[in-house]
């Protein structure tokens, strides 16, 4: 029995490993870990990409099991941590349609118009989920969810199992790192946002200046219709440029996660 349970032991030791560092990638990673998508549903996802992986990336696992139990437990937190980190980026870049549609509802005057975000899961404007379902699309139609996933078979080339040194520089370059995104994030969200938001300061300035000129005319009565058939002509001319844009930004920037600094 003690030779069986050791080989056993062995015998998965890496897939546990890699199990450990996919399922805090889908934790936290956009578009897998919504609430809408069933637990078991995420966790077979889970282990049908750790039997996939694993083979793969067998040359970064350890060979032997370390002789010391927290020495393992120290592995798998730092399995689990770097998995999270990867998703929890590519969540911070997702957050950009979020500030896109909130300067967009806000150009427009829908912002107190609410529904349910497919990207946050969360309640949102309504120009914020239209931009968040046509972004979500896109990302499955051009195949990025899988650039997403390979990410994780990158991750083992510079941050092997077992290896501290490693761990050690990703957690000090960590707030670095996040900081870059959340900044790189703040400025996608501008620019998908910047047709719409360009033209609500162009149409207030007129309407501040008639206003001026007219103060008998009820220039904000009359500018209400006007600004949301203005703001849904410049939504629709200018969806499919920005949303190409931030697909590509998207991958650029995701891509560059493990550019750690």
């Amino acid at each position: 029995m003690v030779g069986i349970s050791t080989f056993y032991l062995h015998d998965f030791y890496g897939y546990l490993l890699v199990f450990t560092r996919s399922a805090g990638f889908f934790s936290s990673a956009p578009l897998f870990s919504e609430q809408r998508i069933n637990v078991r549903l995420r966790l077979l996802l889970t282990l049908l990409l750790t039997l996939i992986i694993a083979p793969a990336v067998s040359e970064h696992l350890p060979k032997t099991m370390p002789a010391q139990s927290f020495v393992f437990d120290l592995m798998l937190m730092g399995e689990l941590l770097l998995g999270v980190f990867a998703g929890f980026i590519g969540r911070v870049l997702i957050a950009a349609l979020d500030i896109a549609g909130s300067l967009i509802g806000f150009q427009m005057g829908l912002a107190n118009a609410f529904t349910n975000s497919p990207a946050s899961a969360q309640q949102t404007g309504l120009s914020t989920a239209y931009i968040s379902i046509m972004a979500v699309l896109l990302i499955f139609v051009t195949d990025f969810h899988h650039t997403m996933i390979m990410m994780i078979v990158e991750s083992y080339a510079l941050f092997q199992p077992g290896n501290f040194e490693s761990f050690t520089s990703l957690t000090g370059d960590m707030a670095n790192t996040f900081t870059r995104f959340m900044s790189a994030s703040f400025l996608l969200g501008l620019q998908v946002g910047a047709p719409v938001t360009i033209l609500g300061l162009i149409m207030m300035s007129a309407t501040g200046i008639v206003n001026r000129l007219m103060p008998q005319i009820q220039v904000f009565f009359i500018l209400q219709p006007l600004q949301l058939l203005l703001g849904f002509v410049v939504l629709t001319l200018s969806l499919t440029i920005v949303l190409s844009y931030y697909i590509q930004d998207f991958a650029l920037k995701y891509q560059s996660l493990w550019n750690m600094g």
